[in-house]
């Protein structure tokens, strides 16, 4: 079986899942009885929950899907064995009811045939014999229609049986056995769930911080660049490229630009020797 999927299910689900992911994934692991349509729309509820950022997250992804498709396959299991147990009890009673008209038919003729070999019938007159065979005839005709009618109200009976919760409780010892070795493999598959569900929140915690770790190198890169200084007039040295010293130097550029509080904005833009003369000014009037 090829594990490619049709071009049509491709851009139907794309949306969703993208293109190289589905074909990494493959046809999905159901029964033909099972939806693999809806295997599908699982690993997409689940990617949006989860938001996968990597390949790994969409194969996590994959696993927990294929650990529902699991889990109820099981349960489902579960309940076929106890509704298969009580239809192969229907269906023995719905052979018993067909057999019934027939065995009984039979156990009535021989029951019959003893009656006329009785050795009181021997003395009887022909006239008296003749009576008597006669009551034993019809009476076995009148038995023998009972069996067929009963016969056939069981088939009816049975043919439109269907299993019950008292017939379960019933026939509790049939499939209770299959029953809890599928409990033994749901609860393995159940365990496999929950550790993938846990091994994703733990990758996903290990890419955010690896992308955050990235995000600050890239950072530092930036400020920490080795290329030389141009000015307009000329090269700066090697030393105006350090990156401590152009630290400072934007730092002091800072300082100097900046207004310090107290002081109003039409103050701080005079410049110095403005403000010299203004104070000089000032003391010459005094």
């Amino acid at each position: 079986m090829t594990r490619e999927i049709s071009a049509a299910f491709a851009a139907w689900i794309v949306d969703d899942i993208p293109t190289d992911v589905l074909h990494l994934i493959g046809l999905p692991p159901t029964l033909p009885w099972e939806s693999g349509e809806l295997y599908f729309k699982m690993i997409a509820s689940f990617a949006e929950t989860l938001v996968p950022e990597d390949l790994i997250s969409w194969m996590l992804i994959k696993d927990l899907a294929d650990h529902r498709v699991e889990i109820a396959r099981l349960r489902s299991l579960k309940a076929g064995f106890v509704k298969v147990a009580c239809e192969d009890e229907i269906a023995s009673k719905r052979s018993s009811s067909r057999n019934y008209a027939d065995s009984r038919s039979s156990e009535l003729k021989s029951l019959a045939a003893g009656r006329k070999r009785d050795p009181e019938l021997a003395k009887c007159t022909p006239e008296e014999l003749a009576e008597r065979t006669k009551e034993i005839e019809d009476k076995l005709a009148l038995d023998i229609a009972a069996a067929q009618a009963a016969g056939a109200q069981a088939i009816q009976y049975w043919v439109s049986a269907t299993p019950s919760e008292d017939q379960c409780v019933e026939l509790f010892t049939k499939w209770v056995f299959n029953v809890e070795r599928i409990d033994v493999l749901l609860r393995a598959a159940e365990e496999r769930f929950v550790a993938t569900l846990r091994e994703i929140v733990r990758h996903q915690q290990e890419l955010a911080g690896l992308l955050r770790a990235r995000r600050a190198l890239t950072i530092d890169g930036e400020l920490v660049d080795q290329k030389p200084v141009y000015s307009k007039s000329k090269i700066l040295g090697p030393s105006a490229s350090d990156p401590s010293r152009r630290r400072r130097r934007i730092n002091r550029r800072s300082a100097i630009t900046s207004t310090p509080q107290g002081i109003s904005s039409a103050h701080s833009s005079t410049s110095p020797i403005a403000r010299r003369k203004s104070s000089t000014a000032g003391d010459g009037g005094g």
